[in-house]
């Protein structure tokens, strides 16, 4: 059996925002960032290891979305 293009297709943007708003979550609730500022260099890189290579979104915000490979650059 053969698949076509190495089983790629593209998705229709329908398919692509709904799976986006099936998956979305909470990254941090609001009381939790304090303990997140509190975080050593090596907690930093666990948390946001689970989150690695995600586009976090804030909507309403001027810049409201950061890929998370630049979050753990950024510690």
């Amino acid at each position: 059996m053969c698949i076509v293009d190495n089983g790629k297709e593209i998705l229709s943007m329908n398919e692509v925002m709904s799976f986006m708003l099936r998956s979305s979550k909470v990254l941090c609730e609001e009381t939790e960032l304090s303990n997140l500022l509190k975080l050593d260099e090596s907690e930093w890189q666990n948390y946001v290891s689970e989150v690695r290579g995600m586009i976090v979104t804030y909507p309403g915000m001027v810049t409201n979305n950061v890929i998370t490979c630049c979050l753990i650059l950024c510690f």
